[in-house]
């Protein structure tokens, strides 16, 4: 995986922060009934989450990130 020349300090606040925002987002999924737009909408943001939280694991050195396809890591690119 290339690197992304981001301070080491940055990647481990970043790590906190999703950790975090993962944490809050399963606690409020259980809130919402399943097929509800909230629930497909915390479900979808776990899994973003999930992957965003691997992949600076990946870059930290801490990971492994060959198990997503294309696909799965399609919607999170960043496009610009």
């Amino acid at each position: 995986m290339k690197s992304l020349g981001v301070a080491q300090g940055d990647l481990v606040e970043a790590r906190k922060a999703v950790s975090s925002m993962i944490s809050r987002t399963e606690t409020s999924k259980v809130k919402f009934k399943q097929g509800t737009s909230q629930h497909t909408l915390q479900k979808n943001r776990l899994k973003a989450l999930t992957i965003a939280l691997d992949l600076i694991n990946a870059e930290l050195g801490q990971g492994d990130v060959t198990s997503y396809t294309q696909d799965d890591l399609q919607p999170s690119r960043c496009t610009h």
